[in-house]
């Protein structure tokens, strides 16, 4: 159950901070903090990761069902055979942040992105894309069916 609110939580974090950026910000409008490293900055994103897809929303869309749903099936199937705690937890990440994005594209058409950083610059994130992006980096190195 710990998962499920993980999940929830997640997701409710990165709305909250998705919805103050699009009202608080313009877009591409770059606010550079930390000393320069991370910039902030708001944008739309129609598509996936560095517009993926954008000009084929229907794809990017039944993309995400069978992703969300296998990643929802196979986390119910660990969480009730008593899986790997870790394996559980990464995917618990991944999808906080990929229900999170999901959202933005039903309820807006767009994913909300806002923040970058100063070696990445032209690539523009939010809080979602991390938690899949760690998500995914802990089940591939830490991960285990067991």
């Amino acid at each position: 159950m710990i998962y499920i609110f993980l999940i929830a939580l997640l997701f409710v974090l990165d709305q909250v901070i998705k919805v103050k950026m699009d009202k608080t910000r313009a877009l591409h409008k770059d606010e550079y903090i930390l000393n320069g490293n991370i910039i902030l900055t708001k944008c739309y994103n129609k598509g996936a990761f560095l517009g993926i897809f954008k000009e084929k929303p229907q794809y990017l869309f039944i993309a995400n069902i069978i992703a969300i749903g296998s990643m929802m099936i196979y986390l119910l199937k660990l969480i009730i055979f008593k899986g790997n705690a870790v394996t559980k937890f990464a995917l618990a990440l991944i999808m906080g942040g990929a229900l999170s994005n999901f959202y933005d594209r039903l309820k807006r058409n767009h994913v909300i992105d806002y923040f970058s950083f100063k070696s990445l610059k032209k690539v523009v994130f939010n809080l979602g894309d991390m938690f899949i992006f760690i998500g995914c980096i802990i089940l591939l190195l830490f991960g285990r069916n067991k």
